[in-house]
């Protein structure tokens, strides 16, 4: 179905708004939790074991960014190390982040790894989520592609075309980022048609699109398969922080256990890095690619667990463009109060670097 891009976007802050309201049970505020900042430190100062959960409940989703939590789960390593410390670990997958999003608000989860755009939705829209490390950031995990044989070159020869995306997800804002710093507009110059990631495949081959904006690992099977090429990536636009997230309470009551988790997804971060090829065929099936193409896969990304002054900015830089969508409502709202960096800090990282 296409949609002129005005309409879109009034119809997808809408909808995404609407979403959040019934996550959550409640209107859409400013999110105005309480600062998660020194949380971690401050169980830790208490004096007790810094953990009273039986239970550590993971959420995760095979996106390229997530790579080693799948790594983690198939070796086991953190039931090993969560089972001298007495607690249990229990795993649940979803397809992306507004279903795992769902499972938070009805309290059936403890952490979980998600994309920016469902963070900040999530936390604006009144859960109550602290960001407790970075999964992993990289400027070539999104991409604008073009059919194979396509005369498109640069950014000017896509204006009057369409332009293939999901509305209201990082795609977009990778878009928007990419025609801004080439001196056009995505509300003027483009149509914008708004489609699933499995159906931009389609209409790119079918050239009913001009362009898709899309991440991996749907990039790498596009482009392996010669349906597409990369127009551009988001080097130097957009740094594609992908997040490690927990309730606010349960990480506030168990810095143990976040920071065990942590420190195991590190090791398998390092695992991968030391040897791609053989950890990228232990979990190449999960992503319907083999093991090569995994392998290339994940060498676009740093699975950097802590939070630098970059990934903030980045968060922000989402905020604002879900501001600009209509999603985010309250000019005051800043996601960086919602940033604990000192979990991913006070871990024991350096022996997995």
């Amino acid at each position: 179905m296409k949609m002129h891009t005005g309409k879109i976007l009034s119809l997808a802050a809408a909808l995404a708004l609407s979403a959040a309201v019934l996550l959550t049970g409640c209107g859409a505020g400013s999110g105005a939790a309480p600062s998660a900042g020194g949380s971690a430190r401050g169980a830790a100062d208490a004096g007790d074991k810094g953990y009273s959960a039986a239970v550590l409940r993971v959420a995760i989703q095979p996106s390229a960014a997530f790579v080693p939590i799948y790594l983690l789960r198939d070796n086991g390593w953190l039931e090993e190390e969560a089972e001298k410390l007495g607690v249990t670990v229990e795993w649940t997958e979803f397809v992306s982040g507004p279903p795992m999003n769902e499972s938070f608000a009805a309290g059936q989860q403890d952490i979980g790894f998600i994309g920016d755009v469902p963070t900040v939705s999530a936390i604006f829209a009144g859960q109550q989520n602290t960001v407790v490390g970075v999964a992993a950031w990289g400027e070539g995990g999104y991409a604008i592609l073009v059919s194979q044989d396509s005369p498109i070159t640069k950014a000017e020869d896509l204006k009057g075309g369409k332009v293939g995306l999901t509305v209201g997800s990082t795609a977009q804002n990778l878009v928007e980022k990419y025609f801004k710093a080439n001196g056009l507009d995505i509300n003027n110059d483009v149509e914008v048609v708004n489609l699933t990631v499995g159906d931009l495949a389609t209409a790119l081959a079918n050239k009913q699109i001009d362009a898709a904006a899309v991440w991996e690992p749907s990039i790498t099977r596009l482009t392996d398969d010669g349906i597409a090429r990369i127009l551009a990536d988001g080097a130097g636009i957009l740094r594609g922080t992908n997040n490690i997230f927990s309730t606010t309470a349960f990480a506030t009551e168990n810095p143990k256990l976040v920071q065990l988790l942590l420190e195991q997804y590190a090791r398998a971060a390092k695992a991968l890095k030391d040897d791609p090829l053989g950890e990228s065929a232990k979990v190449a099936a999960a992503y319907s690619l083999s093991p090569e193409q995994l392998a290339r896969v994940t060498d676009k990304y740093d699975y950097s667990v802590v939070v630098a002054d970059e990934d903030i900015e980045c968060l922000r830089g989402t905020t604002d463009f879900l501001r600009n969508i209509g999603v985010v409502t309250d000019p005051a709202f800043d996601i960086a109060d919602h940033i604990d960096p000192s979990y991913a800090s006070n871990a024991d990282l350096a022996r997995y670097k």
